[in-house]
């Protein structure tokens, strides 16, 4: 921007990321002409789960856990498909949209054989789809469900979350 002869930068939200911090001070000691805070509510509201990664220095988790009134995820003779209703399988393909991994255990491979996708109302594979990640020490088998969409899956052979975030 310097060198590009621009004479005033207006910006919402300072980078919370350490590494880039301080562009303001470095435009201002050149001469330009620097107002921050625009709309800093919107901004920050818009960028929250960004600045919560960058503050806590790893990636945002969410943990989606289905169970019956009974505490159960399935049933114990493993003959249920569904725990949950078509509104609540809608709200998680939703939420996995605006995610940019999903992970799973190996046990839930094996077991399930889930597909991981986002998925439209209708069926269809949306057209972007979340990294898929299998965590745990078994071989995910080569003809499993989760490698039926585009995109990557990536086997994370460790059972230790902390070690997972770090990879």
């Amino acid at each position: 921007l310097v060198e590009a002869g621009v004479a005033r930068v207006v910006f919402a939200q300072s980078d919370p990321n350490p590494d880039a911090a301080g562009g303001a001070e470095v435009l201002h000691a050149a001469g330009i002409h620097v107002t921050g805070g625009v709309l800093a509510d919107e901004a920050a509201a818009l960028n929250d789960r960004w600045a919560r990664c960058v503050a806590l220095g790893r990636p945002l988790v969410t943990w989606k856990l289905a169970t019956t009134l009974d505490g159960r995820s399935a049933a114990a003779d493993g003959s249920s498909q569904w725990i949950t209703g078509h509104a609540a399988r809608a709200d998680v393909l939703a939420l996995r949209a605006t995610r940019d991994a999903v992970l799973v255990g190996t046990g839930t491979v094996l077991t399930d054989d889930p597909r991981l996708s986002v998925r439209m109302p209708d069926g269809a594979l949306a057209p972007t789809q979340p990294l898929r990640v299998v965590m745990g020490e078994r071989d995910v088998p080569a003809g499993a469900r989760l490698h039926d969409a585009p995109g990557s899956v990536v086997h994370l052979t460790t059972r230790d979350p902390r070690e997972a975030l770090d990879l």
